[in-house]
């Protein structure tokens, strides 16, 4: 294998260079002398390997570090860089030589491995939600769905059509009407639940935030009025996102409604929603000054099914893992940090490109 050499001057600039480099990077001796070796990074070069680099050559000894580079054609190839300085007797940099490994092969091979490393990841992830959702369901039908139908099979036994009088059998009716109705709701919940999960027939499309949020508070405008002036606040770094339109439309309407819903009678209602992109994420925040839940005692109930924390309040405890299961159908998860009368902040994290998970 022949060794790919370069040799700068104290200034980084090449002075030298052999037949090995220029059949890895394309470049002849002409076209590469006097340029500083960076002019073979790209685009999707690491500015961490960059400032590692910067790092090592300024320490004066020598040092080693990978770097996806360029070849003079656009292709991209990824090195081993193995430097060393050449001092003076007074201990100043003179020179620099670095010995190049052509290593693209080997990251490709690591590359494959993450690859398969992070399906693994994701399936093993799924099968932890899908063993969340089997113990979330058979929670409901040991205790909520059989609650119902005990009431129901115990109403229609006491039930006698033989009375002269039938007042007692039309107070037991409307509690078995009741009861029935209660069956009904729990089968209608479990079905959203499960519509959810299906994915055959949802799509990612580009959707505007901001227009989704004023179509939520649109929605919500009698209950902010009920807060007695209350104001939401959008700082939206970010306003377009891939994502299935009805379930983020959901989302953010859930989180909006639960911020005014809860929110303290002791302060001015203040929401506050905003956006950023890190990486290939894009982060939205819906925090507010409300109530408040006390994580340390609910912070594993948050997301379940049927828990309240606000017992005052109407509602039955859906809405949060639907939230979580529709967040988490898009590819992304949900967190959420919480004070007792200081208020909650929901952390939204979704894929820059939508994706969607069974």
């Amino acid at each position: 294998m022949m060794l790919n050499i370069i040799i700068t001057n104290k200034d980084r600039k090449i002075e030298w260079i052999n037949e090995g480099f220029s059949k890895l990077s394309g470049y002849t001796f002409e076209e590469a002398m006097g340029q500083k070796p960076s002019f073979l990074q790209g685009a999707e070069t690491s500015q961490d390997d960059i400032i590692a680099i910067a790092i090592g050559l300024e320490s004066k000894k020598p040092f080693t570090q990978d770097i996806l580079n360029y070849h003079k054609d656009g292709k991209k190839y990824w090195i081993n860089l193995n430097i060393t300085p050449i001092l003076s007797e007074d201990g100043e940099v003179e020179k620099f030589i670095a010995i190049q490994n052509d290593i693209t092969t080997k990251k490709k091979s690591e590359e494959q491995l993450q690859q398969y490393a992070d399906r693994q990841s994701r399936l093993t992830e799924d099968l932890m939600q899908q063993n969340n959702d089997l113990r979330q369901f058979s929670y409901i039908l040991s205790h909520n769905i059989r609650s119902y139908v005990a009431n129901i099979l115990g109403l229609v036994n006491i039930l006698d059509f033989d009375k002269e009088s039938m007042e007692d059998n039309v107070k037991y009716l409307g509690m078995l009407q009741k009861s029935a109705g209660g069956l009904d709701n729990v089968i209608v919940d479990l079905n959203d639940i499960l519509d959810i999960r299906k994915t055959f027939n949802k799509k990612i499309e580009q959707v505007n935030i901001e227009e989704i949020l004023e179509e939520v508070v649109s929605s919500l405008q009698n209950q902010l009025n009920e807060c007695d002036g209350g104001e939401i606040i959008y700082q939206l770094q970010v306003k377009i996102i891939a994502v299935v339109k009805p379930y983020f439309q959901s989302v953010m309407y859930n989180l909006v409604s639960n911020a005014i819903k809860y929110n303290n009678p002791k302060n001015k209602l203040n929401i506050k929603i905003s956006t950023e992109q890190i990486a290939q994420k894009v982060i939205i925040e819906v925090s507010d000054n409300g109530l408040g839940i006390d994580l340390a005692v609910q912070k594993e109930n948050i997301f379940s099914l049927y828990k309240r924390f606000h017992v005052h309040k109407p509602g039955k405890g859906l809405g949060l893992f639907m939230v979580k299961t529709q967040i988490e159908v898009m590819g992304g998860k949900i967190e959420v940090e919480s004070a007792v009368n200081i208020g909650s902040t929901f952390t939204v994290t979704l894929p820059v490109e939508g994706t969607l998970r069974h």
